[in-house]
Parts: structure tokens; sequence; C-alpha cells
């Protein structure tokens, strides 16, 4: 004679709304969402090795090593965002450039004012690695520009160099958050 036992726990609403917005399965609605910020959902799911990756190392004052140039009255935030990656014999820069909320209510209300974008930001690295190969991409899963669709894209970006070995990537426009991953191999 054999008897299975089966226990079931309903689940609290608290526990069915993390589950709506915590996981990929449980989020769909967000995953296929059209919202101006773009699909975060589809953003970690291609681009997370940039953003969760445990052995990302982050940089301390990397001030020192960047240099960001954008129209006066903007703010970026990115200082506390930068981290290195080394992965298959290449090495990756990554710069996560966020617009802020425009007030501290932008956190409570979601109808709060958004920021307005911030246009031709200039992200000046000093001396990359003598003897490497350098790419760069900018990573994002809002428009590209304001009224435009959003889309999850890798965009592979050109670079200046100066006459003192740094290169300037230029990020035409961040509305909410925008990452560039700057990537070092060997020649």
């Amino acid at each position: 004679l054999l008897y299975f036992i089966f226990f079931f726990k309903q689940k609290t609403a608290y526990e069915i709304k993390e589950c709506d917005w915590s996981s990929d399965v449980c989020s769909s609605d967000l995953y296929n969402s059209q919202i101006p910020a773009g699909n975060y959902s589809q953003f970690c799911v291609r681009f997370g090795r940039f953003v969760f990756d445990p052995e990302i190392r982050r940089i301390e004052k990397p001030q020192k090593i960047i240099s960001i140039k954008k129209p006066s009255k903007s703010r970026i935030w990115w200082k506390w965002t930068v981290g290195s990656l080394k992965q298959d014999g290449k090495e990756y820069l990554i710069i996560h450039l966020i617009n802020p909320p425009v007030s501290k209510e932008a956190e409570t209300d979601p109808m709060s004012t958004l920021p307005e974008p911030v246009n031709k930001v200039d992200v000046t690295i000093k001396s990359p690695p003598e003897g490497k190969k350098i790419r760069g991409w900018m990573l994002t899963a809002e428009s590209l520009q304001k009224g435009m669709p959003p889309k999850t894209q890798a965009i592979p970006l050109k670079y200046k160099k100066d006459k003192k070995g740094r290169i300037t990537f230029r990020i035409p426009q961040i509305l909410y958050w925008k990452t560039l991953v700057v990537e070092y191999r060997d020649k």
C-alpha cells in the first residue's frame, strides 16, 4: 500500500506581488512592456553579465581614469557605478550613466516629474592599456532619442583618440540609464 501526502501553502498577497515583480517568469507583462524607460527585464537577461556578474570589481576613485563632459546644468550619476571585469582573455571597463530623478519624490511617486534627457555626453578614458585593441558599446533598453520607441540593444561606438592617448566615446543622449562597455583585448 502506497500513500502520497501533498502539502500546499497558500501565498499571501505580498508573496504574489513579490513574484509579479521579481522574476522573469512572473513578470511577462513587464517583459513585453513598451514603457519609455525601456524593457529592463529584457536588458538584464541580455546584458546581465555587465550588471550582475560577481567577478565585476568596483573601481575606487574612477575620476582618476575617467572624466565626463556634459551640458553644464545636467547631472549624471556615475562615479559609484564603474567596474572592471576580466573574462575569456578580455578586460571590460563598465560605466553606468544614470540621469537622476528630478526630486526625491520620484522614489515614492511614479507619477512624479521625469528628468530632461542629457544630450551629448562625452566619456574620456585616460591611457588605455598598451598593445590592446579597443572596442566600445552603448548598452540600452530605452529609446535612443526622446519620442522614439524603446529598444534593448548594444550599439557599437566609435571613439576619438587625442595626442595624450586618451580615448573619448560620445553617448548621444541619456533619458534614464545607459551603459558604456569598453573592451580591451590583445591585438
